[in-house]
């Protein structure tokens, strides 16, 4: 039998009941009581590492879960995180830039429903992703409803629904689970050849602005000179930001000159940007760098991953556009 094990880290999945709502309130144990046929796939072992609304998370919490990985590596077949649907996202691209050369599955799944709850998710979902760190498939993915996503691609799309994540570049899911089985859209894959790297520095002195009719380039200078150090710009539709009038074009040049990085992204849930429209255009000349296709969640990480390696403005924008 393969060895998996079990990092909880609280969620929805693990919560109870409390004066104020849901709280995380079970442990392994009684998470695990609800499920037994777990049992029957594989000899599992748990291990509690933090015990939070995903929502209370904090980029701390992503090395400590990253560290708790890399030190099982060697020990386990496969990995399985419970986390907190909020933040999923954000804690999977964090893993895919803290463990580089990543050879064995890394597994994070929840529920948008408490284990204890009438029809909860919580056990499939739980089950379907023991199953697929059994098939020792390296890489960290987001097993949800059925589906296997690539981890870094994935956003939250619903509050409520099962069908919770889905991938905002609109790439294909990586697999299903279906009757039991595993079944990985193309089933060849390649192990690093070389051994997995930790690398959990990061720098979290950055911001997410969400521009609106009315924003100010007051905003992004004020940011500036308060010394944040990277930048995370939400544009309209594939990337794009006044011009005229109100114009941000003065801010993003100031970031430049500044040597701040502006990574420009957009609202839109799908799509990504690109420099279709003038607008989108000039922000790119004035200094700006596109996030491409990348989740709002990636981007942020991204950012603060490179701002962990260098403050070094030239190198940063190199290092952007090679991941």
């Amino acid at each position: 039998m393969k060895q998996i094990l079990l990092l909880t880290t609280g969620g929805t999945i693990a919560s109870v009941e409390s004066e104020h709502g849901l709280i995380p309130g079970m442990d392994s144990a009684a998470l695990l009581s609800d499920v037994p046929e777990i049992s029957n796939l594989c000899q599992l072992t748990t291990r509690a590492i933090l015990n939070l609304d995903s929502s209370n998370l904090q980029p701390k919490d992503w090395q400590i879960i990253a560290n708790e990985v890399f030190a099982s590596l060697s020990d386990y077949d496969g990995i399985v995180i419970t986390h907190g649907t909020d933040t999923m996202a954000y804690t999977a691209s964090a893993l895919f830039y803290m463990l580089k050369g990543l050879h064995k599955p890394v597994i994070l799944t929840g529920s948008q429903l408490p284990m204890k709850s009438p029809g909860t998710d919580a056990k499939k979902n739980l089950i379907d992703a023991i199953r697929t760190a059994i098939t020792g498939r390296p890489g960290i993915f987001v097993v949800f409803h059925s589906r296997i996503l690539d981890g870094p691609k994935v956003s939250k799309i619903d509050s409520f629904d099962f069908n919770a994540y889905d991938a905002v570049d609109k790439s294909p899911d990586l697999g299903v689970i279906q009757d039991g089985q595993v079944l990985f859209s193309s089933p060849d894959f390649q192990k690093p050849s070389s051994s997995c790297v930790l690398s959990d520095q990061l720098c979290n002195n950055v911001v997410i602005f969400q521009i609106f009719p009315g924003f100010s380039k007051d905003f992004l200078i004020q940011a500036i000179d308060a010394g944040v150090q990277g930048i995370i710009l939400r544009g309209y539709g594939s990337g794009n930001v006044p011009g005229k009038g109100n114009s941000l074009l003065p801010a993003l040049h100031y970031a430049k000159e500044k040597r701040i990085p502006v990574i420009l992204g957009t609202q839109c849930t799908y799509g990504g940007c690109s420099s279709t429209y003038e607008t989108g255009s000039l922000a790119l000349d004035a200094g700006a760098l596109s996030a491409g296709s990348l989740s709002i969640e990636h981007a942020l990480v991204r950012l603060m991953y490179l701002l962990g390696q260098t403050k070094d403005y030239d190198q940063i924008c190199r290092l952007w556009e090679q991941y």
